[in-house]
Formats: structure tokens, sequence, C-alpha cells
């Protein structure tokens, strides 16, 4: 079927969809790719998105009425609870040969046997452990997968406010008055230990209100967020709705994260900033 605008083919994929259920498992109409194209049904709404930066489509569109009265379970938030320990001789050498960062940088990183994750401290501005975010780096437990893809865990609600690798992060940002977000910690211990610009992990690609509260107390003048090569519209994004309160710029990531470029490709990248 041909349709003559999105909407009619967004409704399409949502007639089934129950109220407050998000599928992100659709082909997007407009560029035809799977993976990137999310809806959400919301009461008489359908919204819809494409997170592809070629495509880039989104919209909010009145539905059709289907499954009255299916609603969405609401997902449990799992906290955990196990037990870390410090990290081995092995260990630190593997991530510091792997993020190419000083070993004093994995300070306070723990690991878990239980699950195999390496999990990596979060702190709020006052220096209180605000909580850990997990990874898991399969060639540290089983090196059959050697180069498996890392997974994100959250596994410690947080109050909120900006969180920092390491302390010493804050004198930096108080210093230069700037500050670069990025979405993934090893990112940011790689800009701060190598180039020692003060640079802050999101944990993905959203800016919060506590973000912006935090960083008006401490005085921030300039905000840079350097997001992946598949979230460059949201950078911009993020830059113009902080215009007012400080002065914002995006470096565009064209390949590779910062953890993983090489030296040299992380001076060329954040040239501007040195």
């Amino acid at each position: 079927m041909t349709y003559t605008n999105y909407d009619d083919a967004v409704n399409e994929l949502a007639l089934s969809l129950p109220d407050g259920c998000p599928d992100g498992a659709s082909m997007c109409p407009a560029c035809h790719k799977s993976g990137s194209f999310n809806i959400t049904r919301m009461g008489g709404h359908v919204r819809y998105i494409c997170f592809r930066v070629s495509c880039g489509i989104r919209g909010n569109t009145d539905s059709k009425a289907c499954n009255t009265g299916v609603v969405a379970k609401q997902k449990k938030v799992k906290l955990f609870n196990g037990e870390l320990t410090n990290l081995s001789d092995e260990e630190y050498h593997y991530l510091s040969t792997k993020f190419l960062v000083p070993d004093e940088w994995w300070n306070g990183t723990r690991y878990c046997e239980a699950d195999g994750r390496v999990y990596f401290p979060q702190y709020h501005i006052s220096g209180r452990l605000q909580g850990y975010i997990a990874r898991h780096y399969p060639d540290l437990t089983d090196l059959k997968q050697w180069g498996a893809k890392a997974l994100w865990k959250p596994v410690l609600a947080t109050e909120g406010g900006l969180l920092l690798p390491k302390m010493s992060v804050l004198r930096d940002i108080q210093a230069q008055g700037r500050i670069v977000l990025v979405e993934d910690y090893p990112s940011a211990l790689r800009i701060n230990s190598q180039l020692h610009i003060p640079t802050a992990c999101l944990g993905g690609t959203s800016l919060y209100s506590t973000h912006v509260d935090t960083l008006v107390a401490l005085g921030v003048e300039q905000v840079i967020p350097v997001l992946d090569a598949d979230a460059v519209v949201k950078a911009v994004k993020m830059c113009k709705s902080m215009q007012l309160c400080f002065d914002t710029k995006t470096i565009p990531l064209t390949g590779a994260d910062p953890k993983d470029m090489t030296f040299e490709e992380l001076c060329i990248t954040f040239e501007s900033l040195l």
C-alpha cells in the first residue's frame, strides 16, 4: 500500500498497539529502515519518531480507536544490591589498555563476579557517591567473546543533578567555566584524563532541568554536547534549548566514540577546545 502521508502509515502500524505502549520494531514509512523507528500510543494520539540522522521524521497524530481499555504494564525498575569488589591488577590493566586511560582514573571502579560487570561510580557535585553505571565486558570473563558489544545497565536510581566520573573534574569545571557532555562513561574518562577538558557523562542523550540547575550553580558559561553520530540532531536541539543560559556549541562525531579514538584522533576532534 502507498500512503499519501506518514500519519496514515503510522496509524496503520499502531492499530493493535495498547495505550501507553511503545513499539520500536516497526519499519519507518519514510526511510524504510527498521530498528530506529519508534511509535507510542498515548490516549487518542500516536507519537512517532525516526532516530536515523538521515531521516528524522516525527509527529503526533490523531489515531483510530483500538484495544479499548488495554493499557501497557508499567515497567519495574530493578535496583542492584549485589556485592562489589575492587578491581584486580589484571582488570585494571585491561581497562587502562582498552581505553588508554591511566590507572588512577579507575579508582572507585568496582567489579561484580555474580554478573561479570564492571561498575563505574558516579559522584554528585557534593562528593557523595550517587550510584553506579554497570557495563559488561565479555572479554573479561570469556575470551571466546572477544570484541562483543558491551551492554549498558543502569543499576542505582539517582536523585538528579550532574554526575561526575571523578571529583577532580569539578575543579576543572569551575576553573575553565565550561563542560563537555558525552553519552558514555569511558568517553568521559578519556577526555578528562588525556585532554584535561572537564567532561561529564549523561548516560544517554537527554538533558534534564536538574542538570541545567547544577550547571548554573557551578557558574558554567559554555556547554558543549558531544553525542554519537546517530544523535547529532538531538545535540543541536540540546544546544538551542540551553542558549538562554549558556554559550553553546556542539562537536559532531562522524566516526568512533571518544573512548575508541586514537590519541591523535581525539586531539583533532577536540582541537577547538585545547
